[in-house]
């Protein structure tokens, strides 16, 4: 059976990355001829978001007319090493830069697969519509699954005329799985009349030891052999260092990370990501791991090494609390750092034994939805 992958661009994020290999590499375990539909944005920029850059202009901000067009080339450097990994770990078709390559492209597969990540969330999809099939016709043989699609939050933000088209396009789905509790109250909030299952982020359906053999020229260079206490952070501040350097003294532990440097698409000197091998290195080297990121709790899981993660809210707070709460792990979880509240959590053991058997039974679980929709 020939199928197609659908997720959201692959550029530097590690979690994204990953969870798309796994996928693929489940279902390849399987005998199946699996391929990522590589989406390369941009598409065109929407009027919408025209409209909203000459407002930001107005205000006297500075803003880049056409992002779509120019946010590749200007991030190249940046996805040096991470570009290799797809290449070599992921099977993938051309780069699809239109829908209307995407509709010829995935006319070639038996089934799509939509997942996993946060494909269903406006705010990072461009274009939510792609993310629901709208390429494929109506009625078409072309079997539609999401697997483990996450809306990123509990709070609904999609527009009138796109809740009323991703309900018309959600009934052609053979059938629809959620990462998150949250999302299967928002479908309900939509009213879509869709029945999904919350199953595991693909990244959990490995074993530890698939990802170990990933790394065997992992590099941590420069980092001192004592570091053991690894952060993992997406939107450093001020805040997220005092709780690393708290951690830092009540520990013992001194701290790494795999970042070069903080940066932003403004920035006149973008560095290359560290590769993912190293990051997936940087598991395995820590003693613990503190963390604003989803894949860095579901990797501190996966590599059983105790950690303390701090809500991202406007990344979405609802896939961390829906993550934690399927393992029992909710206290590892700080909606805000406050001093003294942390050594509570490091000082808590956690009981992998359970945790490795919760997981086990969700693996099953989720292994079961995918194979039985096939």
């Amino acid at each position: 059976m020939r199928i197609g992958i659908l997720t959201l661009p692959l550029h530097t994020n590690y979690g994204g990355i990953l969870q798309a290999y796994a996928l693929c590499k489940v279902l390849g375990a399987s005998n199946h001829d699996v391929e990522l539909l590589y989406l390369v944005y941009p598409f065109k920029p929407t009027l919408w978001k025209l409209v909203k850059r000459g407002i930001q202009y107005l205000e006297g901000r500075n803003v880049d007319w056409f992002y779509e067009y120019n946010y590749p080339k200007k991030m190249a450097p940046s996805t040096l090493y991470t570009s290799m990994f797809v290449s070599k770990h992921i099977p993938h078709t051309k780069p699809i830069r239109s829908k209307s390559e995407l509709r010829k492209t995935a006319s070639e597969y038996d089934v799509i697969i939509v997942g996993s990540d946060q494909v269903w969330r406006p705010l990072y999809a461009q274009y939510i519509d792609i993310f629901f099939c709208s390429f494929l016709p109506k009625g078409s043989r072309i079997k539609r699954i999401a697997y483990a699609v996450s809306f990123g939050t509990d709070i609904p933000e999609y527009t009138p005329y796109y809740r009323k088209l991703c309900g018309k396009l959600i009934k052609e789905f053979q059938a629809v799985s959620v990462r998150e509790s949250s999302g299967i109250e928002l479908i309900k909030q939509y009213d879509w009349n869709c029945h999904p299952i919350q199953v595991l982020d693909p990244t959990l359906l490995l074993r530890k030891e698939d990802y170990i053999k990933l790394t065997p020229f992992a590099n941590i260079a420069g980092v001192d052999s004592s570091a053991c206490l690894f952060y993992y952070m997406l939107d450093m501040d001020d805040e997220k260092q005092s709780l690393i350097r708290e951690i830092e003294l009540n520990t013992g532990m001194s701290s790494f990370t795999v970042f070069e440097k903080e940066y932003s698409y403004y920035d006149s000197e973008i560095l290359p990501q560290k590769p993912v091998e190293d990051w997936l290195g940087a598991f395995i080297k820590a003693k613990m791991i503190v963390t604003d990121s989803f894949h860095g709790c579901v990797f501190s899981i996966i590599f059983n090494k105790p950690f303390v993660v701090i809500t991202n809210a406007t990344r979405g707070r609802a896939r961390f609390q829906s993550l934690l709460n399927l393992f029992g792990l909710e206290e590892r979880l700080l909606l805000k750092y406050e001093k003294g509240q942390t050594i509570q959590i490091v000082n808590k053991p956690i009981n992998w034994e359970i945790v490795n058997k919760k997981r086990a039974e969700l693996i099953t679980k989720s292994l079961s939805f995918l194979y039985s929709n096939l």
